[in-house]
């Protein structure tokens, strides 16, 4: 008995790829995670300058002391990282995070009353980089843990790269905020903004459309475009030997990349694709 031949219809090139179909809709639990990630994101990023200021400019302490305080915020990520990591695969991790942010602003605003009544001092700023360090240690694992539950295991790049831009994007604005001057705020929003989140973005989609060995020599012009944006924002000029370096650095590039970009560029490729 002869089978029937089958009547699906041929799958399109968009459906052969996981996360190019249908486009699901965004989930509410989605929205809260990345509201609640935005959020610690800006208050981060306000801590990191606020932090430096007050050591330096409050108390008027040395840059050892600066260097020692921001020791003791990312010791904690080294010693406790993989404890925060079981602990996010045991415990009930919105409840968890929910719980390290409200210890965060907590002490947040214990160290504010410490300012305004003049208590403060270098101990206590050691202490609160501690604590602060040892919630990230904890947060961080759970939040990318969360983040699976939330997006799902469909349409997961999208999801991922949309809470990246919002934290990163946070992180600047709050920086930002807490900056001293409207210069300084915009060197900020464009580091944090344009550089970062835009740039890898790009670099991202780039990379979901060519072979990475295509796209990644292209890093090689990062030390060039800096070098020639200086020359254009500060009037900075440069020497014979310097500028044959430069060239000698695109000279290499160019060698690396255009022979095999040139049939490639033109084909964007498609994983699961061979013909």
């Amino acid at each position: 008995m002869e089978s029937s031949p089958s009547t699906a219809p041929p799958q399109t090139r968009d459906e052969a790829v996981p996360g190019r179909g249908s486009q699901q809709a965004i989930s509410p639990a989605y929205v809260r995670f990345v509201g609640g990630l935005t959020s610690w994101s800006v208050a981060a990023g306000m801590q990191q300058v606020l932090f430096t200021w007050l050591i330096l400019g409050e108390l008027r302490e040395s840059s050892g002391w600066l260097g020692t305080a921001q020791m003791c915020q990312m010791l904690p990520l080294l010693l406790l990282l993989l404890v925060g990591g079981a602990a996010a695969d045991h415990l009930d991790r919105p409840r968890l995070l929910s719980r390290l942010h409200l210890a965060g602003g907590l002490g947040s605003v214990l160290l504010g009353v410490a300012v305004v009544t003049g208590r403060l001092h270098i101990g206590l700023l050691i202490t609160w980089a501690l604590v602060f360090g040892s919630l990230q240690a904890f947060a961080q694992p759970a939040r990318d843990a969360l983040l699976f539950d939330v997006a799902g295991g469909r349409d997961l790049m999208r999801a991922v790269t949309r809470a990246t831009f919002m934290q990163f994007g946070g992180q600047a604005l709050g920086t930002a905020l807490a900056a001293s001057s409207w210069l300084g705020r915009a060197a900020v929003l464009y580091i944090g903004l344009i550089a970062t989140v835009l740039g890898y973005a790009i670099w991202g989609s780039l990379l979901r459309r060519y072979p990475a060995a295509t796209v990644a020599p292209f890093a090689l012009l990062i030390p060039f475009v800096a070098t020639y944006a200086s020359s254009l924002a500060f009037g900075e000029r440069f020497g014979p030997l310097r500028l044959a370096g430069m060239a000698l650095a695109l000279l290499g590039l160019a060698v690396i990349v255009a022979p095999p970009a040139a049939g490639r560029l033109g084909r964007p490729t498609v994983p699961g694709n061979t013909g």
